[in-house]
């Protein structure tokens, strides 16, 4: 699973490279929505590994409504 993240995470800095050398707009389009969807994807498999408890989950914003008491 881990393997996977990681070739998502190569998979997006590669495109973000073609993205910079590429001048037609369709095929700037095209990459974005490759994009999104190997965005989606490697968030998938990460809440999956926190669920199982292979990684911890990242910390996360205070929510300051929380923090005072009406």
């Amino acid at each position: 699973m881990n393997k996977i993240m990681i070739m998502c995470s190569e998979k997006i800095i590669s495109i973000g490279m073609a993205l910079a050398d590429v001048m037609r707009r369709d095929l700037q389009s095209s990459c974005k929505k490759i994009t999104d969807e190997v965005l989606k994807y490697n968030k998938d498999g990460v809440d999956i590994m926190i669920e199982n408890g292979w990684i911890e989950q990242p910390p996360q914003a205070i929510k300051h409504e929380n923090l005072v008491k009406s």
